[in-house]
């Protein structure tokens, strides 16, 4: 039985790298199109409404993950207050301290997100 659930956990491992892989292969490939049509679109005047759609989606995505970044932000604002607060028993403090290092890692990847739109 256990080896039954070790194999499907792996195989369910190994199919979500490769949705992870396929995710960025994508994202690779919207990039470089939008790239292509950012020059070819002084050569082909019909391409400046699909550049146009490009461009729109990647300032909703980069809008989406700015809005993610600042609630993130006002949540880890939230837990520094409560985290000074003089009332915490240690375990509370201790609890603070892990949830902001998992905001800040979770800032850390949306930053890096929108950095690579």
């Amino acid at each position: 039985m256990k080896e039954d659930l070790a194999t499907i956990l792996a195989n369910e491992d190994k199919m979500l790298e490769h949705l992870a892989e396929e995710k960025r292969r994508q994202k690779e490939t919207l990039k470089q199109k939008y790239d292509e049509l950012s020059k070819n679109k002084e050569d082909n005047p019909y391409l400046e409404a699909v550049f146009n759609n490009y461009s729109e989606h990647f300032a909703e995505k980069k809008n989406e993950k700015e809005q993610q970044y600042k609630a993130l932000e006002h949540l880890l604002e939230y837990i520094n207050a409560i985290n000074a607060s003089e009332n915490l028993t240690t375990t509370l403090q201790n609890e603070c301290n892990n949830d902001r290092h998992l905001l800040i890692v979770e800032m850390d990847k949306i930053q890096s997100s929108i950095d690579d739109l």
